[in-house]
C-alpha cells in the first residue's frame, strides 16, 4: 500500500468537497438530506402531484402589496404499494383523494 503524507491527503478530501459543493458531482445517497421544515434547501413537494410552494401577494384593504409564499398542506403518511409499505410526503388533497379509492 502506498504511503501518502497528510497534506496531500487533505488537499484530496478539500477537492472532493469542493467539487461535490460546487455541484459538478453528485451527492452519494448516504450524504444526501431531506428536511422538509421551514427555510430548507430542498424544495417540499407531494410525491404524487408534484404540489409545491408558490409565490404571490398580499392585498390588504390598503391596497400596499407584500410578498408572500404560499404552502402544501403536505404530510408524511405510510401507505402500501406493490405489497411493501412506503413512507411518501404527500399534499392533504392527495391524501383524501386516496382514501377515496381504497
Amino acid at each position: 500500500m502506498k504511503k501518502i503524507g497528510f497534506r496531500l491527503l487533505l488537499r484530496m478530501i478539500c477537492g472532493k468537497l469542493a467539487r461535490l459543493i460546487s455541484g459538478h458531482e453528485p451527492l452519494p445517497a448516504r450524504l444526501q438530506i431531506w428536511n422538509f421544515g421551514k427555510g430548507s434547501a430542498i424544495m417540499a413537494t407531494c410525491a404524487h402531484c408534484g404540489k409545491k410552494t408558490t409565490f404571490g401577494r398580499n392585498r390588504p384593504w390598503s391596497k400596499k402589496a407584500t410578498p408572500r409564499t404560499f404552502r402544501p398542506n403536505l404530510q408524511s403518511i405510510s401507505i402500501y404499494e406493490n405489497g411493501r409499505k412506503v413512507r411518501k410526503v404527500l399534499c392533504a388533497k392527495c391524501i383524501r383523494t386516496l382514501v377515496k379509492t381504497s
